[in-house]
């Protein structure tokens, strides 16, 4: 807005050119008075106030939760718009215990709504309080919130056997396919959406630890490791190796330790679904091997 100033007398003035100013740019207006002054020479510009920066908040309900090692905890994340205009807010989870997975949905949210958020300890998430950090990166601002997650040990581990060595065992000594039952996922694969699958059915069924089959390094069984392993990661789902080498041979017990070794350097790590001892890691232990019939159609 602007104003032009005059001297003598008292009298009304007419501003003309009048503009709503939205940049911060020279601009150019006029004014008259009815009569004649002795001087009319004061002008003055003023440009709008800046605009406030697009903001947002964030917050999780419940603030904490107290769940048992291998099962889920939901969380709400809520977002709020506090100045500006709304912007895309990608969501992400810092400080999650070890074993421990953590899932958005959805992951990107608009400021002003909201995500669920599930937390996933396994079976190798230690016992205790932890605080967890959720963090909203937006395309302007960035805000953060914590929750407190409890985790306690299971009276009962549930678990089941799987058998990685079945996409190569389907035929077998002239029968094709070498089972008594057609599974209802069809023939077991190496395919990480069909492992996904029944990880979720063992889940639904209270089961939170697979026992899979592991022949060693150079084994067809290896191959397949990396499919159970990326499918269950981040799911609260633990997978433990079955060492199916002491029903095939007598390994040395410097061979079981370098094999473990490779398991836990292969498949563990921060957020590896690779089962260990809660806070202890994968640790070896000397063990009298046992003769035992190879399981029908393993493939070592």
């Amino acid at each position: 807005m602007g104003f032009i100033g005059g001297h003598g007398n008292k009298q009304a003035m007419t501003v003309t050119a009048y503009r709503t100013v939205s940049t911060a740019t020279a601009q150019t207006f006029t004014g008259s008075f009815a009569t004649s002054m002795y001087w009319a020479a004061a002008t003055a510009l003023f440009k709008p106030a800046a605009p406030p920066p697009n903001d947002f908040s964030i917050a999780v309900a419940p603030a904490a939760a107290t769940v048992t090692a291998g099962h889920p905890a939901t969380f709400t994340v809520c977002t709020a718009v506090t100045s500006g205009v709304g912007q895309s807010v990608l969501l992400n989870s810092t400080g999650l215990p070890d074993g421990a997975g953590a899932a958005f949905s959805p992951s990107t949210i608009d400021a002003g709504g909201t995500a669920t958020l599930t937390v996933s300890p396994s079976i190798s998430t230690a016992a205790g309080t932890t605080p967890i950090t959720i963090v909203g990166t937006g395309t302007s601002a960035t805000q953060s919130t914590t929750v407190a997650l409890t985790v306690t040990t299971p009276a009962v581990t549930r678990a089941a056997l799987y058998y990685p060595w079945f996409p190569d065992a389907w035929a077998q000594q002239a029968l094709n396919p070498f089972t008594n039952y057609v599974p209802t996922r069809r023939y077991y694969s190496t395919d990480v959406a069909t492992v996904s699958a029944q990880i979720r059915d063992l889940r639904y069924a209270g089961v939170t630890l697979g026992v899979a089959s592991w022949f060693g390094q150079t084994s067809n069984t290896e191959k397949h490791w990396p499919a159970i392993m990326q499918a269950a990661r981040g799911t609260g789902f633990a997978l433990a190796p079955y060492y199916e080498k002491e029903s095939t041979s007598d390994p040395t017990p410097q061979q079981i330790v370098d094999d473990l070794h490779y398991l836990r350097s292969t498949y563990g790590g921060p957020g590896s679904a690779l089962a260990s001892l809660p806070a202890k890691g994968c640790r070896s232990s000397s063990t009298t091997p046992t003769t035992r019939p190879t399981p029908r159609g393993a493939t070592p």
